[in-house]
């Protein structure tokens, strides 16, 4: 594995709705954010983004985090963020 690369895992319930991402930024990460593409969400559907870290709450596309993906920062090498993701609307 690369040391300076982060490392992330992404966590989905089995329909879907609600899921959560863990990031790491490793010791020797010289970058301060990292951006992931997100697996198995419905992209014609909003989700709702929460950063456990900083209670900041967002919503996104399925489309947009299944193509260009969540960005996920952390200022300082060997921190992490736990991001909770939430389906808000159902065709």
């Amino acid at each position: 594995m690369d040391p300076e690369a982060w490392l992330a895992y992404q966590l989905l319930a089995p329909r879907g709705r609600e899921g959560a991402v863990l990031a790491f930024r490793r010791p020797e990460s010289p970058m301060t954010s990292a951006t992931s593409q997100l697996r198995g969400l419905d992209e014609t559907e909003t989700y709702e983004l929460e950063c456990a870290d900083t209670g900041r709450t967002w919503r996104e596309k399925g489309r947009d985090l299944a193509t260009v993906g969540l960005s996920i920062t952390a200022d300082a090498p060997r921190t992490s963020r736990l991001l909770f993701t939430r389906l808000v609307t159902r065709a």
